[in-house]
């Protein structure tokens, strides 16, 4: 632009606003300062957060939730480990697929998300 080199590192801001009216914004960034295309997600609302930052940790979310919103203590919640693909072909042959297990798109048992990590966690 003009004399100035512009040096755009896929970056966006948005506001947005949801079904029920309440409004939010939306940051979206790869390289921050002091961060070399990181991947975290924080989602925060009136009743509480949830924080993911791969960085830090591939199993574990960050929760602030319930009582201690308003303090802002933040707990770790481990998520449960994941089988391999392999071990995910070896115990489908060797057992039948249960009902009460969650199901990708392809047919196949997948793994908790964080919704229900986050659910266990607040049980």
């Amino acid at each position: 632009i003009g004399d100035y080199l512009l040096d755009a590192n896929d970056t966006a801001l948005m506001r947005v606003r949801f079904a029920n009216g309440a409004m939010g914004t939306i940051q979206a960034t790869r390289w921050a300062t002091g961060h070399h295309n990181s991947l975290t997600l924080s989602v925060h609302g009136d009743k509480g957060a949830i924080r993911v930052d791969l960085d830090a940790s591939k199993d574990e979310v960050q929760v602030c939730l319930n009582d201690d919103v308003h303090p802002a203590r933040w707990s770790t919640v481990k998520a449960p480990p994941t089988p391999s693909i392999y071990q995910r072909f070896i115990e489908h042959r060797e057992k039948p697929r249960t009902s009460s297990a969650r199901m990708d798109s392809e047919g196949r048992e997948s793994a908790p998300g964080p919704a229900s990590i986050v659910a266990q966690y607040t049980a």
